[in-house]
């Protein structure tokens, strides 16, 4: 989960990847391929592809994630306390 997770941020570092559009003002103004970051950074249509796999698998992962950890820590035996 974290591997995902830090993956992610480290290669969409501008995230939420989105059409650009013309009317907001960004920092940068070169939109050659129509998709921007964050602040205004040009994107092509695959990295717009490939930011929503990895904001979906995030969305799916984490949540299970979540619950196999809660599973397994339910069959742990409960620390007794020493003194």
């Amino acid at each position: 989960m974290a591997t995902w997770f830090i993956g992610g941020m480290v290669i969409f570092y501008d995230n939420q990847i989105h059409r650009c559009d013309p009317k907001v003002d960004y920092l940068y103004s070169n939109h050659l391929y129509g998709y921007c970051g964050k602040q205004g950074q040009s994107h092509t249509q695959i990295d717009f592809h490939n930011f929503e796999l990895w904001q979906t698998g995030l969305f799916c992962l984490w949540p299970s994630g979540m619950i196999v950890v809660a599973l397994l820590r339910k069959g742990l035996p409960k620390s007794e306390k020493v003194g």
